[in-house]
């Protein structure tokens, strides 16, 4: 009977066992559920922030789009590019700028039967460049930062100029201020996040232009979204996930 009394008394410590075995799995499963669902609502979360600031930035930058376009349509900006002199020119420049909110500097630039571009000498390299790469292309011109990391820093605008028969005589190009993007991504980044502005070049690597916030973990989840046609992209960073705190050492005061 002892012997009986003691098997049965092993059986039972084993199904005991097995029993806290499978609750300490299902324990261990349903967490493993629990953070999927909880991290699975943060990736979700933070596309949806990224998505609403690539709206904004986007919206912002066809309304600049259109606005330099139907100032391009006027008659007399291809005049000032056919025929106008250089006095006319600056003034039809000072004209349009004054048109279009936030912009640092426009110009109108013609090119010669030689194929060279006329430009002020206060025209930057790379702003020349950019005007004479879209022309090649011969495509809508993507926005486009230049003097990144100086007080300079803008990004530019280019649309074709024609006449009322389709001739091209020359592109209008407009410097922005990346203030209002800047502001968009001060009002939209939560608190404790990250957000990033890269530009890329052909095979060059991407440029940060524009931050705010700073980087909590350099490995952390973040989310990408690319802003239309251009050449940016949008990186977004969540904050970290709040983490329990320690437990307290015995003996150690509270």
């Amino acid at each position: 009977m002892a012997f009986k009394a003691h098997s049965l008394t092993r059986i039972h410590l084993q199904a005991i066992l097995v029993t806290l075995l499978c609750l300490a799995a299902i324990g261990y499963l349903g967490y493993l559920a629990a953070r999927d669902m909880r991290m699975s609502f943060q990736q979700a979360g933070a596309a949806r922030t990224a998505g609403e600031v690539a709206a904004r930035i986007n919206l912002l930058l066809a309304q600049q789009h259109q606005a330099l376009e139907k100032l391009a349509h006027q008659p007399t900006v291809a005049a000032a590019l056919q025929r106008g002199t250089t006095p006319e020119r600056i003034r039809k420049q000072e004209e349009i700028k004054s048109l279009l909110p936030g912009a640092v500097a426009v110009h109108l630039l013609s090119r010669s039967s030689a194929g060279e571009w006329s430009a002020a000498s206060t025209l930057e390299a790379t702003c020349l460049d950019y005007v004479r790469r879209t022309a090649a292309a011969n495509a809508t011109a993507a926005p486009e930062f230049h003097g990144v990391d100086t007080p300079a820093a803008h990004y530019d605008l280019a649309v074709p100029v024609r006449d009322e028969t389709g001739h091209l005589h020359g592109y209008l190009l407009a410097s922005f201020a990346p203030a209002p993007l800047q502001a968009i991504f001060e009002q939209s980044l939560p608190r404790n996040a990250y957000m990033e502005l890269q530009q890329s070049h052909n095979r060059e690597a991407a440029q940060a232009v524009l931050t705010a916030g700073e980087v909590a973990n350099s490995n952390g989840a973040s989310v990408a979204s690319t802003l239309g046609d251009s050449r940016w992209t949008l990186l977004y960073q969540p904050a970290a996930a709040p983490t329990a705190p320690p437990e307290p050492t015995p003996g150690a005061p509270r």
